[in-house]
């Protein structure tokens, strides 16, 4: 757990369709309450579309994961409207160097122009990310947020899906048009609905330390080939917010692979004072949403299945057609929200 940041823990609340006779009918249901569906939600709210998001946990991510968030993305936010917050608490940088051992062999700037709006990237914890999302959303009346509400069931039928959500207070039942499955790669709700998750893997093993510490360091990027406190591997540094300092140094794809071998990227532990190590899964931070949002993209449509990173989308019997500019996004047709969503 981040020493510097304390995860909120947000209320369960009843919703009033578990107290229904007959399960209640949503338009769009998001599965997931993770950056990709806190964005789909809002993408939705901006066209005046109703949602319910449901997810299994109470707080935003644990560990400071994913930190590098680029222009495009915080344009997006800022459509949003939660982007303010995470500039003004990000680390703001725009400038790169990369060494060879001791000698810097290059440097870049990525955004060598002034005045603009959204810097070029800021380094920012992704629990920060997710909780500024999550304000945003509770600000929104289109969107009903209702946490520890964990889906266990879902049914495709031929008009519409219905999904079993369980609670502390027990189960109930819904039923939508729309069902957007974020949450996550690994959903055993994609792999009941056959939405496969491709992607590629990078076969190699880091150990990601984020240190506490006062330091003079500029705030940019340093990356190291063959790096002299780590020789024959390479080094990333970065600055988080709230004086938290990001190190990946790579391992080796063998590295704790070997039998009865534990290796310090196997878990989670403390290396000292001010010192939290522990392993991620990346830097960058990318939401899974088009450049104009879920209106105007265009799609690829499978049998009414939708697939992109972090997004599924479920619509039985749906029927796509490329969007015309300004056409609402739900219509009489069975138009997916997800078929503007390029998924």
């Amino acid at each position: 757990m981040a020493s510097t940041y304390t995860n909120p823990e947000y209320p369960y609340q009843r919703s009033p369709d578990q107290d229904a006779a007959e399960p209640v009918h949503h338009r769009v249901i998001i599965v997931g309450g993770g950056p990709a569906g806190l964005a789909a939600a809002m993408d939705l709210a901006l066209q005046g579309i109703d949602s319910v998001v449901l997810d299994d946990n109470n707080t935003v991510s644990v560990g400071s994961r994913a930190i590098c968030i680029a222009k495009r993305t915080l344009e997006i936010c800022d459509r949003y409207g939660c982007a303010r917050p995470m500039i003004d608490k990000g680390v703001i940088w725009k400038h790169g160097r990369v060494y060879f051992g001791e000698e810097q062999i290059y440097e870049f700037d990525l955004l060598p122009e002034e005045h603009h709006k959204i810097p070029a990237f800021i380094n920012l914890q992704q629990y920060y990310f997710e909780e500024y999302m999550v304000d945003r959303c509770l600000e929104m009346p289109q969107i009903d947020l209702r946490w520890l509400h964990k889906v266990t069931g879902v049914t495709a039928g031929t008009d519409r899906t219905d999904i079993v959500v369980d609670t502390q207070e027990g189960p109930y039942r819904l039923s939508c048009d729309y069902l957007l499955v974020a949450d996550g790669a690994n959903s055993p709700i994609r792999e009941s609905l056959g939405l496969e998750s491709k992607g590629q893997i990078f076969e190699d093993r880091f150990l990601i330390a984020d240190i506490v510490m006062e330091a003079d360091f500029p705030a940019e990027r340093r990356f190291w080939f063959d790096a002299p406190f780590h020789p024959n591997q390479s080094t990333l540094l970065h600055k988080q917010a709230d004086n938290v300092w990001r190190i990946d140094f790579q391992l080796g794809w063998d590295a704790g692979r070997k039998k009865d071998r534990k290796h310090p990227a196997a878990g989670r532990s403390h290396a000292g004072q001010g010192t939290e190590v522990g392993t991620g899964v990346g830097q960058c931070l990318h939401l899974p949403l088009p450049e104009d949002g879920l209106l105007h993209s265009p799609a690829g449509y499978l049998h009414g299945r939708r697939r992109a990173s972090g997004l599924a989308v479920w619509r039985p019997r749906c029927q796509w057609r490329p969007a015309e500019r300004g056409e609402p996004v739900l219509e009489a047709g069975g138009h997916s929200p997800g078929a503007r969503a390029g998924i």
